[in-house]
């Protein structure tokens, strides 16, 4: 669940206890929120790409 907050003159979109994102306009954090949710219930599946390893002296890394 997202919370809106207002700091000073900022608005402070949170997660929790987290502070995710600083608007200077009420109605910008509102947005912000409303179109998070909207990702998060959308329909389309993500694209998975396969992940490339590459080899850095004996390690393996992720790329």
């Amino acid at each position: 669940m997202y919370r809106i907050i207002h700091v000073d003159q900022d608005w402070i979109v949170c997660e929790g206890q987290i502070g995710i994102i600083k608007f200077d306009r009420k109605a910008a954090a509102l947005r912000a929120v409303h179109d998070a949710k909207e990702l998060l219930h959308s329909n389309e599946p993500l694209e998975r790409k396969p992940i490339k390893s590459i080899a850095v002296g004996t390690r393996w890394l992720k790329a």
